[in-house]
């Protein structure tokens, strides 16, 4: 019997693999950071009007103004 470590069976192009996720995960949290700012400032409406895939666009909006927006300041309540 061998009681050399066992081996792992991923080749080289796991090592390509990590990069390319961490750029594709940076790309999207830059995305639904962009989309909450300018939900934020006015200059995005929080539900598109038309368009084609209506309904995945403000599911992303809404994702993207609760989890991007996390730090931004909210809209001044004012009294009556």
């Amino acid at each position: 019997m061998d009681a050399a470590a066992p081996r792992s069976r991923a080749g080289p192009d796991v090592a390509v693999q990590w990069p390319i996720a961490g750029a594709v995960l940076l790309a999207l949290g830059q995305l639904v950071r962009s989309s909450a700012r300018r939900q934020q400032e006015g200059t995005l409406p929080a539900r598109p009007a038309s368009g084609a895939l209506r309904r995945p666009r403000t599911l992303f909006r809404l994702l993207a103004r609760r989890v991007g927006g996390l730090d931004l300041p909210l809209a001044p309540v004012q009294a009556l």
